[in-house]
């Protein structure tokens, strides 16, 4: 992905610009990549954001009796016929460039499929 840069304009105060300038040689960097850093942690999340937000709110709903065992209500849903109503609708597991292309000849055999789950959980 192509990254493009804007250009912007600062109006800053002089005790503002001079630690900015000595920071700068410091760290051997410009003035504008110290401040694009600065905006980048300050305004945004980035990928090690959205994973330290993750991590903090994992677990959150651990020890809450007033809601229903997920597991078993995943389980309820994974049972019936599902695949038996899928195999009946080939239109549904045809991708869409052979729909429109008329090439469907019926309901596909899903039991040879490999990673294609035929059993109940």
């Amino acid at each position: 992905m192509l990254n493009t840069m804007r250009r912007t304009h600062l109006h800053i105060d002089d005790a503002l610009w001079q630690a900015l300038r000595i920071r700068a040689q410091e760290v051997r960097t410009s003035v504008s990549n110290l401040v694009r850093q600065a905006v980048r942690e300050k305004y945004s999340t980035g990928h090690e954001g959205r994973q330290q937000a993750m991590r903090a709110s994992a677990g959150i709903w651990k020890g809450r009796t007033d809601l229903p065992d997920a597991e078993a209500y995943v389980r309820s849903l994974r049972q019936g016929s599902r695949l038996q109503r899928l195999q009946s609708k080939p239109y549904l597991l045809t991708p869409p460039f052979l729909r429109h292309a008329g090439k469907i000849s019926g309901p596909p055999d899903l039991s040879s499929r490999k990673g294609f789950a035929t059993h109940k959980l």
